[in-house]
């Protein structure tokens, strides 16, 4: 079993309403050879047809092309996302596999209806977690089932794809004892991870054929997925939106602040000179180290300058210009070496003028000069 790297920290981060028209013939006292003939409206002239957003959806998928990925806006994300989660922590010997469940108040087809949680119509993940520690080491995101992923062992069913694509083996290891629910639980997956030196204990559904009368206790391992939503939960920086793609992005922060927490609890553990912090003292101290970075590395904005007068060259006798207020009233041309440093306009000031202007601050109503008077 691998156990390198666990303890390196990184910061994380239409219904489209549509009526039937109806003819409507009033009638009044004349005679029925007044009434002008109404045209024929045949029953196809008035038949609009209701399509559910999902009925949409469908529709586009078939117009896509094969190599078509209905992740691509959240991709990059997300691989590096999944990518950090398996580097910085080796899981211990039980690990287990769950769905969690993403709430959204987008109307895209990716969402499943799961009828024994709390909301019913959330995106769906698969998830792989420790089960002492709730670490989300690796997790996918369900979008379909016309959509299979690239690599994807979907010929013995979800329940088994879903399941051998959480563990890749050469990055994983063996020697793990994974813990399932009844979806995953079938003899062809047992076996095949029991070939590859992992062994599996899950809850067996009644119909389930080909397992032996045994019985074991695996709720106590069966937790980690629960306790790494239980954390997301508590401070969760999920906005609401309509955009499938933002709810991910919130989604895929939460994920890495609460595997970061647990990183910073591994390490107090290793550590002496470390003292462990609260799940609510962790936050605000990543969010103020966060700020002070995202302080330092911005763009400083450039100083306010006021309307004040300066020299177009060391003293007044050098790079004279026409004065900008002069030209403006129709007066000859007077050449100045001073102009505005705010505005950059040159200006012809004597004393009283310049005096004035420094002091009153008085804006001019054909300029926006504050030394114009």
């Amino acid at each position: 079993m691998k156990r390198n790297k666990r303890y390196t920290t990184e910061k994380a981060f239409e219904i489209i309403l549509s009526g039937s028209g109806t003819n409507v013939i009033l009638e009044d006292s004349s005679s029925e050879d007044d009434i002008e003939p109404q045209p024929d409206i045949s029953d196809s002239d008035c038949d609009y047809q209701l399509k559910s957003s999902r009925e949409d959806d469908d529709e586009n998928v078939r117009k896509r092309p094969a190599n078509y990925n209905r992740l691509c806006k959240i991709k990059p994300l997300y691989t590096d996302i999944v990518a950090a989660c398996m580097a910085h922590f080796q899981p211990y010997r039980n690990i287990c596999i769950d769905e969690r469940m993403v709430t959204s108040k987008a109307r895209t087809s990716m969402k499943q209806y799961m009828k024994d949680k709390p909301t019913k119509w959330r995106y769906k993940l698969f998830v792989l977690a420790d089960s002492a520690t709730g670490y989300t080491w690796n997790f996918s995101v369900y979008s379909g089932k016309t959509d299979k992923p690239e690599g994807s062992t979907g010929a013995h069913g979800l329940s088994y794809s879903s399941v051998v694509d959480l563990l890749p083996f050469s990055v994983l290891g063996s020697g793990y004892t994974l813990f399932v629910d009844n979806f995953y639980t079938s003899p062809a997956l047992f076996k095949d991870l029991y070939s590859k030196n992992i062994a599996c204990c899950g809850t067996i559904r009644k119909n389930r054929v080909g397992f032996p009368n045994t019985v074991s206790n695996n709720s106590n391992n069966m937790g980690g997925v629960d306790l790494s939503d239980a954390l997301i939960g508590y401070y969760s920086v999920h906005h609401k939106s309509m955009k499938w793609y933002k709810t991910f992005f919130y989604h895929f922060l939460d994920i890495a602040i609460v595997n970061s927490f647990l990183l910073f609890k591994e390490m107090c553990k290793a550590r002496a000179d470390l003292t462990e912090k609260s799940h609510k003292m962790f936050r605000e101290q990543l969010a103020a180290e966060m700020l002070s970075f995202a302080v330092g590395s911005a763009p400083q904005p450039a100083p306010m300058l006021m309307c004040k007068p300066a020299y177009y060259g060391t003293d007044a006798t050098q790079s004279r210009r026409y004065c900008r207020r002069c030209q403006d009233r129709g007066t000859p041309r007077v050449n100045t070496p001073v102009y505005c440093r705010k505005c950059n306009v040159p200006l012809c000031l004597t004393a009283k003028k310049n005096k004035t202007a420094l002091h009153s601050g008085m804006m001019a109503s054909d300029s926006s000069c504050m030394m114009i008077l």
